[in-house]
């Protein structure tokens, strides 16, 4: 009860002050707490210790009108919203190996993305809906996808912080920075029976080549 009342009094701001950005204090928190860089994040003790303070956030960040924020703060707003209720949904389901044994339907191997489970104002949309419909769309940034973190692999190593308006583009540079120095990053390799260069890339950047400039 004192976590959630904690959560609480931190994100307090966002009724008192509709058009101020949002408190980001309790995910700092967490992540200090919860997460390793070099292991990722510590989902068995985060559900032990803290599973209703992380709900209770997910929850009032979910009555935050994003409407009211300037562009740069709906972007880290919908960073942060889809990295939190990532967490959410593994910590609900807790113990898994991967978000995707969360999955139900055997014909949508992913379908966990797709269920309305992100609280909004307007009702629940998925994390589907949160990546594409609120963040790819709208600000056609490709390093965003650097920023969230989809809980499995593939995905580029989640931020040790909160992303915030006034940080977000320095934020985003150097997440781009970091994933492009790490083992996920695109390499080149010249091809042993010709001349001619070939690349490896991850897969979001062969899922989303659209958004990387490949029009091709």
């Amino acid at each position: 009860m004192k976590q959630a009342c904690l959560a609480l009094a931190l994100l307090f701001p966002l009724a008192a002050f509709a058009q101020a950005e949002p408190d980001y204090a309790v995910w700092n928190h967490l992540l200090a707490k919860y997460y390793d860089p070099a292991r990722g994040m510590d989902y068995r003790a985060l559900k032990a210790n803290d599973a209703v303070t992380l709900e209770t956030l997910r929850r009032a960040l979910g009555r935050v009108n994003a409407g009211t924020l300037t562009p740069k703060q709906q972007l880290a707003y919908w960073i942060n919203v889809y990295n939190i209720n990532t967490a959410a949904t593994i910590v609900e389901h807790y113990p898994v190996d991967s978000i995707r044994d969360i999955s139900t339907d055997p014909l949508i191997r992913l379908n966990v993305f797709k269920k309305p489970r992100v609280p909004t104002p307007g009702g629940l949309i998925s994390l589907d809906d949160v990546e594409h419909e609120k963040i790819r769309k709208p600000f056609r940034d490709a390093r965003i996808h650097f920023a969230i973190n989809c809980a499995a692999r593939s995905c580029p190593p989640i931020r040790e912080e909160a992303f915030t308006g006034t940080r977000v583009d320095a934020q985003l540079d150097d997440q781009t920075r970091k994933f492009m120095a790490g083992p996920l990053a695109p390499r080149f390799r010249r091809n042993g029976k010709g001349n001619k260069l070939e690349i490896t890339t991850t897969k979001i950047m062969d899922w989303f080549g659209e958004d990387f400039g490949d029009r091709a």
